[in-house]
């Protein structure tokens, strides 16, 4: 042994690759460090990206790698739930009542008193009559003309009160009748409402 030149080591060099293989240098001893990670923050997945892709950063290939995704769909636009014809969007809660298809507004009412028991997008009622009703839209109509369907108990009927005027984009009242055509009151009343808004 020659103890006036003694052995010495060169930082471990090693390769990261898919296989093992020998080397011929460097070799490592107790205490050494090993590079394994650098601080290069990954590449964001990217939404957009439909193929994957193996990384080429030069200290780890698979550090800066790719996912690959069949793309995430947008959200449909009140544009295009109203168009009610795109097959590549979806329905969010917040847009689901501007389909044509869904109603815009529904009530059932005390047909006596003429109070709420449940209701989608009305801000009040108010009595104005024997029988009639007076039901306030929360999100008026585009125009005055929307669809409306209902129905009152005890035997009693049930139309939109008087003329146009009655039936209008921010409200309509409503008119519960006997078998007679007089105005009556029921004990519950409800309308629903389709259309643009």
């Amino acid at each position: 042994m020659n103890i006036n030149n003694p052995t010495t080591f060169s930082a471990p060099d090693l390769t990261y690759t898919t296989s093992n293989s020998s080397g011929t240098a460097g070799a490592l001893r107790a205490g050494d460090s090993v590079a394994i990670f650098s601080t290069t923050a990954p590449v964001a997945i990217s939404t957009s990206t439909v193929s994957s892709a193996t990384g080429d950063n030069p200290f780890a290939s698979r550090e800066d790698h790719v996912h690959g995704s069949t793309g995430i769909v947008a959200a449909a636009s009140v544009a295009e739930m109203k168009a009610a014809s795109s097959t590549t969007v979806f329905v969010t809660p917040g847009r689901a009542q501007n389909h044509p298809g869904c109603a815009k507004g529904w009530v059932e009412i005390n047909g006596v008193t003429q109070a709420v028991r449940v209701s989608y997008n009305v801000t009040s009622t108010s009595d104005e009559g024997v029988g009639q009703c007076e039901i306030t839209w929360a999100t008026d109509f585009s125009g005055n003309d929307y669809a409306i369907a209902g129905i009152a108990g005890d035997s009693r009927y049930l139309s939109v009160s008087g003329n146009t005027d009655n039936w209008i984009s921010t409200q309509t009242i409503i008119q519960q009748t006997n078998e007679s055509g007089a105005a009556a009151e029921a004990t519950s009343a409800s309308i629903v409402v389709y259309g643009d808004q």
